[in-house]
């Protein structure tokens, strides 16, 4: 008995000192504070785990899906997961990136944003513990003008393939409007304040064949509301998902929209016709594109066009028109014509169609002129042999005599104007078209000096004195000595 007790007593003292230690243990481990890194990293490593054996393993492709954004193959780029704060306490935000580069925006807007900056994971837990994962993605219908803008547009959130839980509509002033995705019927974009609000999105993409890359429309979805109402910020979410704070409040997770030329906050657009204009391309409109993409090869050439965010073909429409009061569409295209290196010949009328209405002109230019002028030069070249090009055309369509009385006082032979020795005299064609050509090259650099600029607009149009000869000579040519102008990068 007193060994049994004994025994009993020594197992008791063990299992008191066990309990002590465990309870100094679990002391010291509560009293030890975790960094914040540390929690971020273990955060983000349990989300990522969870993610990759939870959601990747049982990944499946949803049945005859429609939907372009889901066909895309897309990642997660862990590596710059982040930590915000949601409602129900932290939430791990991961970019997604996708394979293929794609742009979305409204149907008959050429305002885009790229899916690359606009879609992320959520990953969370709720109060009960149990981990969520969410694919939002936004779909703005607008650019943003200013940073601290207020998001306008679509917020969706689906499952990693697809599959669509809830999505909201919001106004600039943060109201939002629960709404549904429709995949029978094709709407156009209504007002918000409309009984039935419909939101059709639509996705383009980029085609590259023999280094000539050209949009390609790669189809559309449309979010509808039947919100009776219509006033925004009414808490009716989708069937069980109630609307909560981190839904409600996108610009938490956006920061900024990026346009098709990659600027964030850019106002570039897609053109269906001619891709990516406007913004900071340097491309206002398709005719210029067009210019610019017939002198691939001369870099110089094609930034100058940026530069000077114009239309040749409109430039030389106008000023026929304030010369003449005569309408004539004009559109020039112009290539280099290897045929004229070596020779004094800045360029000359390749081919072209024309009609009384319409003219299409094709105008070779010198190699050399593209590689060695300087940009004044070239710009001027390129506006005189528009305008030589133009005339020479008409002038075969009308005849002689209905030319004469069209474009009074320009005479054309062999596609140059030809003036007069004395400049007191210049027919009223040969004036206004010197000013406008002594304006492009000062409009392009206002600190060239403005009668060298005088001289460059004369060549080929009135008979001109040694000096305008010798400083045209001196901006064809920057290998030599004497140019002031721009010279090419």
């Amino acid at each position: 008995m007193n060994k049994n007790y004994s025994l009993l007593k020594q197992y008791l003292l063990a299992f008191a000192f066990l309990i002590f230690i465990t309870s100094i243990l679990h002391s010291c481990k509560k009293e030890r504070k975790f960094s914040p890194l540390e929690v971020r990293k273990e955060l983000i490593l349990e989300a990522k785990t969870y993610f990759e054996e939870e959601v990747l393993s049982n990944n499946f492709k949803l049945p005859n899906d429609p939907n372009v954004r889901h066909s895309i193959m897309k990642r997660a780029e862990w590596e710059k997961a982040i930590i915000k704060k949601i409602s129900i306490g932290d939430a791990v935000i991961v970019p997604i990136y996708f394979d293929e580069d794609v742009f979305s925006g409204p149907v008959n807007s050429h305002q885009k944003s790229s899916l690359n900056k606009n879609s992320y994971l959520m990953i969370y837990k709720d109060h009960i513990e149990k981990m969520h994962v969410e694919w939002v993605t936004l779909l703005p219908n607008k650019i943003r003008g200013a940073q601290n803008t207020k998001f306008s547009g679509i917020v969706v959130v689906e499952s990693w393939n697809g599959m669509f839980n809830k999505a909201f509509a919001f106004n600039d002033t943060g109201k939002h409007i629960p709404v549904y995705i429709s995949e029978a019927i094709t709407f156009d974009k209504s007002s918000y304040n409309r009984s039935v609000t419909c939101f059709e999105v639509e996705h383009w993409g980029a085609v590259t064949v023999g280094g000539i890359t050209t949009p390609k429309y790669l189809g559309s979805e449309t979010f509808c509301s039947n919100n009776g109402s219509g006033n925004g910020n009414e808490d009716q979410g989708h069937p069980n998902n109630p609307v909560t704070e981190e839904e409600a409040t996108p610009d938490d997770y956006i920061t900024y929209f990026i346009d098709c030329n990659g600027d964030i906050d850019g106002a570039a657009t897609i053109d269906p016709n001619c891709g990516c204009i406007g913004g900071n391309t340097g491309v206002l409109n398709c005719g210029q594109k067009e210019i610019i993409d017939s002198l691939k090869g001369y870099p110089c050439a094609q930034a100058l066009l940026r530069k000077m965010r114009t239309n040749i073909s409109s430039d030389i429409a106008l000023l026929i028109k304030n010369t003449f009061a005569k309408d004539d569409n004009v559109n020039i295209k112009f290539k280099a014509d290897p045929s004229l290196v070596g020779t004094d010949t800045d360029g000359q009328e390749s081919k072209g169609n024309f009609s009384n209405l319409t003219g299409e002109f094709i105008v070779g230019l010198n190699p050399d002129i593209l590689n060695k002028s300087t940009q004044e030069y070239i710009l001027v070249t390129m506006y005189h042999e528009g305008l030589h090009a133009f005339f020479d055309r008409r002038l075969q369509v009308l005849g002689e005599t209905e030319f004469k009385k069209r474009y009074e006082g320009v005479n054309v032979n062999g596609g140059r104007l030809l003036g007069v020795m004395d400049d007191g005299h210049i027919p009223m064609g040969y004036q206004n078209y010197l000013k406008g050509l002594k304006d492009v090259i000062m409009k392009f650099n206002p600190n060239f000096d403005e009668n060298r600029a005088w001289g460059l607009a004369k060549y080929g149009i009135i008979q001109m004195s040694k000096e305008d000869n010798d400083l045209n000579k001196q901006e064809r040519d920057t290998t030599k000595p004497g140019f002031t102008g721009t010279k090419c990068p």
